[in-house]
């Protein structure tokens, strides 16, 4: 009988415990992202930029093939 108390004590103590860890898990995993939240729009604005200047060159290019098909088109 004592066994069994203990081990239901010892039970209790545990799953108190491991809730404890899984909350301040999730608490650490926030201030992860808060940390972590100004290199990421950095990075974000970086890639903005990229893309933008990807596509801004593309069509660029997309133009410049028009006209030389067009001149071409013209010419036969």
């Amino acid at each position: 009988m004592w066994v069994e108390k203990v081990v239901s004590s010892v039970d209790g103590k545990i799953a108190l415990h491991y809730e404890n860890c899984r909350r301040l898990k999730v608490r650490i995993d926030k201030l992860d992202q808060i940390y972590r939240a100004p290199s990421v729009y950095a990075q974000l604005c970086v890639e903005v930029c990229r893309r933008r200047n990807f596509a801004l060159e593309y069509k660029n290019v997309s133009s410049k093939q028009q006209d030389n098909y067009v001149m071409i088109r013209q010419t036969t």
